[in-house]
């Protein structure tokens, strides 16, 4: 299961890569998103080298000490000059890297970048830095956005289960949400309440919204509510 996790959340980084290889790759260049292991699990250039792509590992036992699997072991970003390289295939290439984290900050693996051009080390690092961290954003942003969703989905459920009407509205009066009884007593569909402004709905809402504004809390307030045409009284 953290396997397969890992795997969704590493796929946020081949997303992103995706989005900005056009603007940076060479054809000679190469983004590479690995797991923890060193695997390749994308490369966004299928023929930059024909030893290095999707499925192998780059672990050291096999290309020697790389980008890759030093940047998964020091867990920071790391650039090396192509003769540093110990194998043969990876001696033309400048290759740096740094480290992708889940939302808890664990170790999923890495992105790296291998490119036969001669550059300044430091924008390489800094680029692939920067890149590193916007994953890690997207990454926790996308849990992020679960959990609200989730969160989101136990509060209809609990509105739902009341036995008194719900109108949620936001500050300009918008219906956002109305639970299934609200929808009940007032003889009418979900989506026709959240389709109208709750001053069409009920009377005094104006002057009801400045003792809202002011903090005030409103107690068995008697109102009238304009439903379909038809007039009805409801503590608020």
């Amino acid at each position: 299961m953290r396997r397969e996790r890992n795997k969704q959340s590493l796929q946020q980084a081949v997303s992103f890569i995706e989005s900005i290889e056009g603007s940076v790759q060479d054809s000679n260049d190469s983004f590479l998103v690995c797991d923890i292991n060193a695997k390749i699990i994308y490369s966004s250039n299928k023929y930059f080298n024909r030893l290095v792509k999707e499925g192998i590992s780059l672990n050291e036992s096999v290309f020697g000490e790389n980008a890759v699997t030093l940047s998964i072991k020091k867990d920071e970003p790391v650039i090396i000059n192509g003769e540093a390289h110990q194998n043969s295939a990876l001696k033309p290439y400048v290759s740096c890297a740094a480290p992708i984290h889940s939302d808890k900050k664990e170790l999923l693996g890495c992105i790296a970048y291998f490119t036969q051009n001669s550059r300044e080390f430091d924008l390489l690092l800094t680029m692939i830095s920067s890149a590193a961290k916007a994953i890690d954003d997207n990454i926790k942003h996308r849990v992020l956005r679960h959990q609200l969703s989730s969160n989101t989905y136990y509060t209809f459920a609990i509105m739902n289960s009341l036995k008194f009407g719900v109108i949620a509205v936001n500050l300009k009066g918008e219906v956002q949400y109305a639970n299934n009884f609200a929808c009940q007593i007032l003889n009418t569909k979900r989506r026709d309440l959240m389709e109208n402004n709750i001053a069409s709905l009920v009377k005094d809402w104006n002057k009801l919204f400045v003792q809202f504004h002011k903090e005030n809390l409103l107690l068995n307030e008697e109102t009238t509510f304009l439903v379909k045409r038809k007039k009805e009284k409801f503590n608020l």
